[in-house]
């Protein structure tokens, strides 16, 4: 769906010609039937021209994937084109579009799947001019289900597997630029009251059900691309020329799961809700940017196999990630950043290891943001060669903005910053030298290490062990139980903590 949604809005959206003072309903067709055809795909249609519209028949969109792996057909019986009279056109679509994906591997069953997409009464109007479009859309209900899948010559879905996702009050506008020998700028802004899914297939190791349903409400999705003259949408490598941009961000309001799994000591059943999320991809200079985020999140989970009920809750969740998609002569930037805050556990789970209350139960939190660079030997966009091993790049630089662990009563944080030098892989035993220092501090070490020996779980001996392993490495801070320690490694490659060489 998201593969024909964006090639339908590229085709009605790129390759103007000169700017003409209205639009007409022939001019569309014939820009969106060229552009799909440069994109790759196999259009067949019957044109019907009846004044100032345009009707189209029978239309058949083929798009045959990579090295011959199979091919994705979508059937629409009808595509209408009504110029408004004020220089604008209505596009109206039929209701029920059958998308067909076979995928031929060698040596193997073809695999098939059927998917019925249903766009209800979504109307699409386009209006301006060719070189500086705007089309607006609306629609009570926009939906996609999964209606036959066939895994090795053998039907995967029954009479009571079902795949439904539903978008419902969708509205929404994009405007798109693309002046002769100029970068293509598409933006766009949607609103969708509330986005459900709806999902039920059988468990293949006990046949029974699997049923997960949810919801997100007041969704927003917003995206901006910048595609550079001669960008080619099925080229992946083309991600990496120049001028490349594309972000898109998505956000609602609240979101909700419920989910029955069948498992090996009978039914697995839990919700999880959240009071926010948000998500952002950033794809630019051959750099990939993954960031997600929640707020105030509860999951539950009843099982057969668990002893106690699951009960979990967060006030936020934030996953980032910044990798190199391309490969590269220089250093690229990297980085992860996860944090996890208030962290709390139902008193269930706590007494599984803590009956006794001997551990503080306070939320707990972990925070690591890691950033660095490295210079990448082979591109994500070629899985060949991924496959085919060798050594994928090349570390340069790591710095722990922030790392942070809060629990149990103790907390220990960091920061540090190190470079590494790939001509010496002898000083480290294989690893590129690194040159740099960090310092840490903990605080409440020695307390949870005597909670842990009356709770059994350390014997004396290995808690003088952990002891002396902290002398070694800390000197005592300004508070009581506090420790500190600076780890340093000079150019030479020698590791010094607090300034005695301990290697």
């Amino acid at each position: 769906m998201t593969r024909l949604a964006t090639s339908t809005a590229l085709a009605l959206c790129l390759g103007a010609s000169p700017a003409l003072a209205d639009l007409t309903a022939q001019q569309v067709w014939d820009r969106l039937e060229t552009t799909m055809t440069d994109m790759g795909y196999t259009v067949t249609a019957t044109e019907t021209a009846s004044g100032n519209a345009l009707e189209i028949t029978d239309m058949t969109l083929v798009y045959a994937l990579p090295d011959d792996e199979g091919t994705v057909t979508a059937e629409i019986a009808r595509l209408s084109f009504a110029e408004n009279g004020d220089g604008s056109v209505l596009v109206e679509m039929s209701d029920s579009v059958p998308i067909t994906i076979v995928a031929s591997l060698p040596d193997e069953e073809p695999e098939r799947t059927v998917m019925t997409y249903n766009d209800g009464d979504l109307t699409v109007t386009i209006s301006g001019r060719p070189s500086d479009l705007q089309y607006d859309y609306s629609g009570s209900a926009v939906s996609i289900s999964l209606v036959e899948m066939l895994v090795d010559g053998e039907p995967m879905m029954t009479d009571d597997s079902r795949f439904d996702v539903t978008l419902s009050d969708v509205s929404g506008s994009a405007t798109i630029k693309n002046a002769p020998g100029q970068p293509s700028d598409v933006t766009q802004e949607s609103r969708i009251a509330s986005l459900a899914y709806d999902l039920a297939f059988p468990d293949e190791a006990t046949g029974e059900m699997a049923q997960i349903t949810g919801a997100l409400k007041d969704v927003t999705l917003d995206s901006q691309s910048s595609l550079p003259e001669g960008f080619n949408p099925n080229d992946p490598e083309a991600m990496a020329i120049e001028g490349f941009e594309s972000r898109v961000n998505m956000a609602y309001a609240s979101g909700a799961m419920t989910f029955a799994v069948p498992g090996e000591a009978g039914i697995n059943t839990g919700t999880s809700q959240s009071a926010s999320g948000a998500f952002e991809l950033v794809a630019e200079d051959g750099s990939f940017t993954y960031d997600m985020s929640a707020e105030d999140l509860s999951y539950a989970m009843t099982s057969a196999e668990l002893p106690v009920p699951v009960n979990v809750d967060m006030s936020e969740f934030g996953l980032r990630l910044t990798f190199p998609t391309m490969a590269s002569d220089t250093p690229e930037d990297v980085g992860v950043a996860l944090t996890l805050s208030d962290l709390a556990l139902s008193d269930a789970i706590w007494s599984l290891f803590d009956s006794a209350g001997v551990l503080p139960r306070d939320p707990a939190t972990l925070v690591l943001n890691l950033t660095g660079q490295v210079t990448p030997n082979m591109s994500l966009m070629q899985p060949e060669a991924m496959v085919a091993g060798g050594v994928p790049g090349e570390l340069n630089a790591l710095t722990l903005e922030n790392f942070e662990i809060d629990a149990a009563g103790a907390k220990l944080t960091g920061t540090g910053d190190f470079r590494f030098d790939n001509d010496d892989l002898q000083t480290f035993g294989g690893v590129p030298r690194p040159e740099g220092s960090a310092t840490f501090s903990v605080s409440g070490a020695n307390a949870l290490i005597d909670k842990l020996i009356s709770m059994g779980v350390l014997t004396s001996e290995d808690a003088m062990g952990a002891r002396m392993m902290m002398g070694m490495f800390a000197v005592p801070g300004d508070a009581p139980d506090s420790l500190n320690s600076t780890i340093t490694i000079n150019e030479q490659g020698h590791v010094l903590a607090n300034g005695m060489r301990i290697q």
